[in-house]
C-alpha cells in the first residue's frame, strides 16, 4: 500500500508540472504577437507600401526568422523592392530564381548575392552571410517542404541572427517559433484572349500570418497592366540611364 501511495503521488506531482508548463507554452504566441507592437521603424525591413499596412510595425522585424511560402513573384518583388531602396539581399539554395525577373520588377543587381547551390547547411551558410545583408532567402530543398527544423538546429540560427540587423526569410521549411508568415497564389492573368494574346500582368493573392492574429490578405497586380509594374533601365532610356550589373553569384 504504501509503495502504491508513493506512486499515486508522484504520477500527481508530475501530471501537475506538465500542466503547468502546457499553461506557459500557451502564453508564448500571445506574448510574442504582443512584442510586434514595440518594434521601432528602425528595426524593420519595409515592404511594399501596398502589404506594409498590413503587418503591426510595418515591415519585416530585423534580427527574426519569417516564412516565405513557395512563390516566386512574391519573392521576386520583395528582393526589387529592398535591393532598389539600398537593401543587400542574399538568396541561397533557390537557383531558379530568374535574375531577369528581378531587373524587370526593378531591382538592384549590384546589391543581391546569390549561393544557388550551396553544399551544406543552406540556414548556417545564411547566417553568415546575414551579417552584412538586411535580407536573407534561405530556400531549402523542395523535397523538404513542409518539414520543420529541429529545436536545437533552429536556436542555434536564431541566436546567430540576433546578433544581426537582418531578416531571414526561410522558404519550404518550417521553424518552430516563426511569428510571421508571408504566401502567395496567382489568382488571375491579364492580356490573353480566346485564342490570342500574350500575358501582361497577374493579380497575385498575397497573404499575411501574425502569430496570434488572424490572416490577412491583399491583391496585388503585377506586370504591364499593374501599379507595381517597373522597367528595367536600358540604353534607349536616355545618357544618364544606369549601367545594368549581375548579381554576385557564390560557389559554396
Amino acid at each position: 500500500m504504501n509503495r502504491t501511495h508513493v506512486l499515486d503521488n508522484r504520477l500527481e506531482e508530475r501530471a501537475r508540472t506538465l500542466e503547468v508548463l502546457r499553461k506557459k507554452m500557451a502564453d508564448i504566441a500571445p506574448e510574442a504577437a504582443r512584442g510586434w507592437e514595440g518594434v521601432a521603424p528602425g528595426e524593420v525591413v519595409e515592404l511594399m507600401p501596398e502589404l506594409a499596412d498590413l503587418l503591426p510595425c510595418g515591415g519585416l522585424p530585423r534580427g527574426m526568422v519569417s516564412s516565405l511560402g513557395e512563390s516566386p513573384l512574391l519573392a521576386v518583388r520583395l528582393i526589387a523592392y529592398c535591393s532598389s531602396r539600398g537593401g543587400h539581399v542574399a538568396i541561397v539554395g533557390w537557383p531558379e530564381l530568374s535574375c531577369a525577373a528581378m531587373m524587370e520588377a526593378g531591382a538592384d543587381l549590384s546589391k543581391i548575392v546569390s549561393v544557388p547551390s550551396p553544399e551544406g547547411d543552406i540556414f548556417h551558410i545564411g547566417a553568415l552571410l546575414a551579417e552584412g545583408m538586411d535580407v536573407v532567402i534561405c530556400r531549402e530543398n523542395p523535397t523538404a517542404a513542409g518539414e520543420t527544423l529541429s529545436p536545437s538546429r533552429a536556436r542555434s540560427v536564431q541566436a546567430k541572427l540576433r546578433l544581426t540587423r537582418a531578416v531571414l526569410l526561410s522558404v519550404g521549411m518550417r521553424f518552430p517559433s516563426t511569428g510571421l508568415e508571408l504566401s502567395a497564389q496567382v489568382c488571375a492573368f491579364h492580356g490573353i484572349g480566346e485564342g490570342e494574346g500574350r500575358v501582361r500582368g497577374v493579380d497575385l493573392e498575397v497573404s499575411i500570418r501574425v502569430r496570434g492574429r488572424p490572416a490577412m490578405t491583399r491583391l496585388l497586380r503585377l506586370g504591364a497592366c499593374g501599379e507595381l509594374d517597373r522597367k528595367a533601365p536600358s540604353a534607349s532610356d536616355g545618357a544618364d540611364a544606369l549601367p545594368l550589373r549581375s548579381p554576385t553569384v557564390v560557389r559554396a
